[in-house]
């Protein structure tokens, strides 16, 4: 009887023995005060929790990628932080401050880690960053170093550097409508002299929200077209060619530009294309410029020929904007059978003042 009890308590103790939960696989990661640390998984994220001196946090509408910052510098130690998502799965990840490090974002599964571009950003100049889509989310390392904000187009990023002292490098993050995740190295460098970067596989050209309808925008611009002229002196004169630029108004944050073509000369004119440009006011003509594309929402009433003796108002509508410094609003009008074309700056002041309708 005696031994039976004993290899019943032997038996007990092994299953216990081999039901012992095993230890989760921890993750050792360094993390900074100027980079902002991120985690991205392949399931959505159910539940955090993280030790003192961090914060972390499920970035809104992205909930598989985690946001975490350093909110005690220079700590000692490691910090502890837990992550459960929706496929069960547990991890555990020990933070150690570094006052530099060489990356800011984590992928869990190993295989989406995407390429580190490396930027220098200057406090004279601002950067643009032009991507395929739009923009849903973007984040700092440290705000106090650089400043970002998209412009009237949703996939434009533009970034400036608050200082041009010799300060430790940030971190940009960003993911675009289609979850493509781009990371930056962004440095101050008061010598920069790149502006512009696009990412996109085309010549860069701004996507905007669909603010309103094209029937109630149709509307508005035939309202435009029945005001009397009241903007003087801005336009181009040439080869018996002239276009004018009428009024802008403004309705719903939306922009109307009125124009007007008019040909004098004895000679059709095929319009090969009108476009408009935010480009840089060149002050050294051996530096690149800089330009992009401003698309329009609605093309009311534009003709591509203008028959001789012949004039042509029409309304091109954009997402409101303004022009940022040191850049200018340029109109382009070629023709398709020559070299007369037309080429004329509007002011930002014109903009700033448009007239509501």
């Amino acid at each position: 009887m005696k031994t039976k009890f004993v290899t019943i308590l032997l038996c007990a103790f092994t299953v216990l023995a081999s039901a012992q939960v095993k230890k989760v696989s921890t993750t050792r990661l360094e993390i900074s005060f100027d980079k902002t640390l991120h985690l991205v998984f392949d399931s959505k994220v159910k539940y955090i929790d993280g030790a003192t001196d961090i914060q972390a946090e499920i970035v809104p509408n992205l909930p598989n990628i985690v946001k975490v910052v350093v909110t005690q510098e220079n700590y000692k130690g490691t910090r502890g932080l837990s992550v459960i998502t929706a496929d069960g799965v547990f991890h555990s990840f020990e933070l150690t401050f570094k006052e530099d490090v060489d990356y800011s974002t984590y992928y869990d599964n190993k295989k989406d880690s995407s390429l580190v571009t490396n930027i220098n950003v200057s406090n004279d100049e601002s950067t643009h960053l032009i991507f395929p889509q739009k923009i849903i989310y973007f984040n700092i390392g440290n705000e106090l170093t650089l400043e970002a904000e998209t412009i009237s187009s949703s996939n434009i990023l533009k970034i400036r550097a608050k200082t041009n002292k010799n300060v430790l490098p940030t971190s940009l993050f960003v993911v675009t409508d289609d979850k493509q995740k781009y990371e930056f190295l962004m440095k101050s460098d008061s010598t920069a002299s790149t502006y512009t970067y696009n990412f996109c596989d085309k010549a860069g050209v701004a996507i905007f929200d669909n603010i309103t309808n094209d029937k109630k925008l149709a509307s508005v611009a035939e309202k435009c077209l029945k005001i009397p002229k009241s903007i003087t002196s801005v336009g181009e004169r040439k080869n018996k060619l002239t276009c004018y630029l009428n009024n802008v108004n403004i309705n719903n944050d939306v922009l109307f530009f009125t124009f007007e073509i008019i040909n004098t000369s004895t000679l059709n004119m095929n319009i090969d294309f009108t476009k408009c440009f935010i480009k840089d006011k060149r002050t050294n003509k051996n530096s690149p410029e800089q330009e992009i594309e401003m698309t329009p929402v609605l093309n009311y009433k534009y003709q591509s020929v203008i028959n001789s003796n012949v004039s042509n108002t029409f309304v091109l509508a954009f997402p409101k904007f303004t022009i940022p410094d040191k850049k200018k609003f340029e109109v382009e009008i070629y023709d398709k059978d020559g070299g007369r074309h037309l080429t004329f700056t509007i002011k930002d002041d014109l903009i700033i003042n448009a007239v509501p309708i």
